[in-house]
Order: C-alpha cells, then structure tokens, then sequence
C-alpha cells in the first residue's frame, strides 16, 4: 500500500511505499512515514482527509541537499562545520554529523500577505497551509489552489515551479 508526499522542491506529488529518507531530520536511513495528523503508520487506515507530508522526492533530494548543506555567507557545509572546498556534500552526507543538528527555523507567515486572494482578512485559526516562498496562507488548501498561487501571485516561488502550475491550469482548462 503506498500514500503520497508532496515533493516541496520542485512541486509535485510523489508516491511512497511506507518508508522515506528524511536527512534533514537527522536520518541516515529511510524511516516510516507516519501521518501528521492521526500519528499512525500512513499504510494503516484511510488517510484521505489527512494532510500530506512536504518532503523531497528521491529524485530531488540531491538537489536540495545541494543548497542546503551551503551556508552561502562563508561557504561551510552546515552538515558537518567544513569549508566546502574541502569537500563535496556527497561526502558529508555519509560522515558523523555535528554534535548541533541542522536547525531550520520556521517563521510563520506575516499578517497581511501581499496577495489579493483575500487571505490576509482569514482567521489564523482557519489556515490549513502556507507557502514556504512567500508570505500567503491558504484556508482551503488543494492542488488547484496552490496551482492558481504559483501561477500567477508568488513571485519568489522558481520558474520551474511557476512554468508546471501553469502547465497543469491550462491542461485542467482545456
């Protein structure tokens, strides 16, 4: 039985069969996927209404390890504490990491999105995402919503990703 994880790097959905590497959580294997909200093993039950986990596709985690692992103010490799020239990332994932892990410090979005969408007037207790390149919120959150968001309102998402919302709006329009 396998479930779904969206991949937060390049914006797509990407079918998992139970287990995924989570690097960023510290994992040097691949570990179950437990739903976020029931907290269950996601190959138990029905996990349809349930929100889906942002993760990386195998595909593009290299990618994202790439820009992560790169403090670009002094170019170390936030992995392990060494300067970059000294290593490639590749290496680094294999090694002990820090006594420190990664940490990435959430912020959560500002009150009033530069968005017309009318988001900014929502009630924080009805805010079911955001988006992780700018400051919008959704209240109802699907995959033509965030589509509708990339395409035409956030303008610090990648082209990459703009260009394939684009793409699925116009195939759902035709």
């Amino acid at each position: 039985m396998s479930h779904n994880h969206f991949c937060d790097f390049a914006g797509h959905m990407w079918e998992c069969e139970g287990t995924a590497m989570r690097p960023l959580a510290g994992d040097t294997e691949p570990s179950l996927c437990i739903c976020g909200t029931c907290q269950v093993p996601m190959e138990q039950g029905d996990h349809s209404g349930c929100s889906i986990e942002l993760l990386a596709c195998p595909l593009h985690m290299d990618e994202l390890l790439a820009q992560i692992l790169v403090c670009p103010e002094d170019n170390i490799c936030l992995g392990c504490g060494l300067p970059m020239n000294t290593h490639d990332y590749e290496q680094c994932r294999t090694r002990p990491r820090m006594k420190a892990p990664i940490t990435i410090q959430y912020e959560p979005p500002s009150p009033v999105p530069h968005c017309e969408c009318g988001c900014a007037d929502a009630d924080p207790d009805d805010i079911g995402a955001w988006c992780m390149w700018c400051d919008h919120v959704y209240v109802e959150y699907n995959s033509e919503t965030e589509d509708q968001h990339f395409a035409t309102d956030c303008l610090e998402a990648p082209q990459e990703l703009k260009d394939s919302a684009r793409k699925r709006l116009a195939e759902d329009h035709a």
